[in-house]
C-alpha cells in the first residue's frame, strides 16, 4: 500500500538507513528541524509497544533530498481486506511542514494535504520536534482502537442491502 505520494521532481525510493542519514539542518531562532530518524524511530517503537506487527515500509525523497515521505503498513491481525497505515512527511528545506497521518487509508502530498483518521501537521518552529513526537505516540496508541471501529463499520456497510434505485 503506497498511499502517500510526493509530487516533486526526481522522486526516488530510498532505504530506511538512507532516510535517516540525510543531513539535518541546524536549529535557528525561527526554525526547529525535526529529524527523519526521530519520526521513524518514535513510530516504530510505538508500533512495537502496542503489540502491532509491521508488514512493510517505504521511504521516498525528492531530487534535492530535502523533502521526504514514508509509510508503514501494519498488519490488521485477521482482516485480509484492510491494513492499518501510518504515513509521514518532512522536509529539511522549510518547504513543507512535518506531518503524520494514520488509519486504514491515508493521503499525504507535498502541498501539505494530510488525511487520515488521526493526523497532525506541524510547522518547524518552537518545540515542534517534541509536539510531533508526542502526537505520534498518542496517535499510534489509539490506532488499534480506531481501526477496530473502522472494521465494525466496514462490516456493517457490507451487510447493508441497497437497490439500484438507492445507488442511483
Amino acid at each position: 500500500m503506497n498511499n502517500i505520494i510526493l509530487k516533486a521532481k526526481g522522486v526516488k525510493e530510498v532505504s530506511r538507513q538512507e532516510m535517516i542519514n540525510f543531513g539535518i539542518p541546524g536549529k535557528t531562532s525561527s526554525y526547529t528541524p525535526i529529524s527523519n530518524e526521530e519520526i521513524i524511530n518514535t513510530a516504530l517503537e510505538q508500533i512495537s509497544k502496542q503489540g502491532l506487527r509491521l508488514k512493510s515500509e517505504f521511504y521516498k525523497t525528492d531530487g534535492s533530498k530535502h523533502k521526504f515521505v514514508g509509510g508503514f503498513t501494519i498488519s490488521s491481525q485477521g482482516n485480509s481486506e484492510m491494513d492499518m497505515f501510518f504515513g509521514l512527511k518532512n522536509s529539511y528545506d522549510r518547504s513543507m511542514s512535518a506531518a503524520y497521518a494514520s488509519g486504514a487509508k491515508i493521503f499525504i502530498c507535498s502541498n501539505s494535504s494530510v488525511r487520515g483518521e488521526q493526523s497532525l501537521i506541524r510547522k518547524h518552529t518552537g518545540n515542534a520536534d517534541n509536539i510531533l513526537r508526542l502526537a505520534i505516540i498518542e496517535g499510534i496508541s489509539k490506532l488499534g482502537d480506531n481501526f477496530r471501529q473502522m472494521e465494525k463499520e466496514f462490516k456493517q456497510m457490507k451487510e447493508m442491502e441497497t437497490t439500484r434505485k438507492v445507488c442511483a
